[in-house]
């Protein structure tokens, strides 16, 4: 994993965000950054909102806010030149848009790359195979995100996540993963089976919970693994397509999320359903913050 501390700038230079609000989520991600990820991962960093872009000191990460991605994604991160960056959508107001500052943050801090791979047996047990190190995407829906100074911030997998079946869990930072290699609705991984001429496959979680698998091929040359992964996928990472009639509810839950700190897995499952589908779904009762 990445040993040498990342520093990260948080610009906006379109002006889509006051900068109180910019100035609060860099702080609330650089103190899960601090305080869960470094003890968790053996990586640490900063998040520092810039007002000017062109005063970002040479060295740091780019993290922009934008309006609109051409991709469709509301968050996702690359490499230019030698420089991680990564492209944050502004929808709604901070205390959702910074759900996806911290999945890039975490993700950027801990594989500054995008190639960091790590051995671990199989999802079916049976093979040795290599993973990407993605340690937000098996927990990526923000009905389990948590709370940080009021601003949502992303779950995210332990190192154990990644190890051999028998590991005991739990294998997340608020033990909502508790198998090695399991995934929460709407989440997923990838990884490269030398067994099968290197090819990558991903495993993902539909929002009924229901799990497939599908090969993705082989990477070319000169793109990072992540950014491939990303497109050869097609994935949209947190592209919740929601008709217009389910956002007001959608809006409870989160605030709802906000102030109990996370949901159970089965209110998860139960709002994810509620995306396909135009019946209402009944929610179930919160656990109590531990």
């Amino acid at each position: 994993m990445n040993a040498v501390p990342l520093s990260l700038a948080l610009i906006d230079p379109d002006h889509l965000v006051s900068a109180d609000d910019a100035t609060a989520v860099a702080a609330a991600v650089s103190k899960q950054i601090q305080n869960h990820l470094a003890p968790a991962w053996d990586a640490t960093g900063s998040l520092h909102y810039f007002s000017r872009p062109e005063s970002v000191p040479n060295g740091y990460a780019l993290i922009h806010l934008v309006a609109t991605k051409a991709n469709g994604e509301y968050g996702y991160h690359a490499l230019s030149g030698n420089r991680p960056v990564a492209y944050v959508e502004v929808k709604g107001d901070a205390t959702v848009w910074s759900l996806t500052v911290s999945h890039e943050a975490l993700e950027m801090i801990v594989d500054p790359s995008g190639n960091t791979l790590v051995a671990g047996t199989s999802p079916d047990g049976q093979r040795h195979v290599q993973y990407l190190v993605e340690i937000c995407d098996p927990c990526q829906s923000p009905t389990v995100g948590y709370s940080i100074d009021g601003f949502l911030v992303s779950e995210f997998v332990l190192k154990s996540y990644y190890s051999s079946q028998s590991t005991p869990g739990p294998h997340s930072i608020n033990a909502r993963v508790l198998a090695p290699r399991s995934l929460l609705p709407d989440g997923y991984l990838s990884w490269m089976d030398p067994a099968q001429g290197n090819q990558w496959f991903k495993k993902e979680m539909d929002s009924d919970g229901v799990p497939s698998t599908s090969l993705i091929g082989m990477p070319p040359t000169g793109m990072s693994l992540r950014s491939w992964v990303d497109r050869a996928t097609m994935r949209s990472r947190r592209n919740l397509k929601i008709p217009a009639d389910q956002r007001e509810r959608l809006d409870r839950h989160r605030q709802r999320v906000l102030d109990a700190g996370r949901a159970s897995i089965q209110e998860s499952v139960a709002f994810w359903r509620a995306q396909c589908t135009s019946e209402p779904v009944a929610l179930g009762k919160r656990r109590s913050k531990s």
